[in-house]
């Protein structure tokens, strides 16, 4: 199933949920034409899509939805503060891009890059093909270098909990 109940479906694939269920139970005499007119005025057809997709009886057919990710710049290496951290990272528009610290960084801080997570920016600053490192047990060691600022710390949290894109 490509889609959770919470998510929802489309009206297609809602429409052929439906009629799978419908015909199965007519295949199997579950259900008499009277029955399906009384079952479609009170809408239980819709109730059967939705347990039809639910247990798997019948296919999604719903298009994927698109990747939640927060547009973020990293901006590094060799910054005049590196007291954070040799990498930084805030929201794309962030105000603070724009400090005096930055100002030998403009493409870094004028090109985004959209990251649904933190591991994302850390395996995107170190990838572990280039470094040469595990990411599920040396990540940690790659990430102390990496200083998440507030703005992009909040971009990543509204991904997360409100599965939207954010552009700050």
């Amino acid at each position: 199933m490509s889609r959770t109940p919470e998510e929802g479906h489309t009206k297609a694939c809602l429409a052929r949920a439906m009629v799978s269920a419908v015909q199965n139970m007519r295949d199997a005499d579950y259900l008499t034409d009277h029955d399906f007119r009384i079952a479609a005025q009170n809408n239980d057809a819709l109730v059967w899509a939705d347990s039809y997709l639910a247990d798997g009886l019948c296919d999604c057919v719903c298009p994927p939805l698109p990747k939640r990710t927060a547009q973020l710049v990293v901006i590094g290496p060799n910054l005049l503060d590196q007291s954070k951290g040799g990498m930084h990272v805030h929201a794309y528009g962030c105000a603070d891009t724009h400090k005096a610290e930055y100002r030998f960084h403009d493409i870094d801080t004028s090109t985004p890059y959209d990251f649904g997570s933190e591991r994302e920016v850390v395996e995107f600053v170190y990838p572990p093909s280039d470094f040469d490192y595990d990411p599920e047990t040396e990540l940690a060691s790659y990430a102390d270098d990496i200083y998440f600022y507030p703005c992009a710390v909040t971009a990543l949290a509204a991904v997360r909990n409100a599965g939207q894109r954010v552009k700050s």
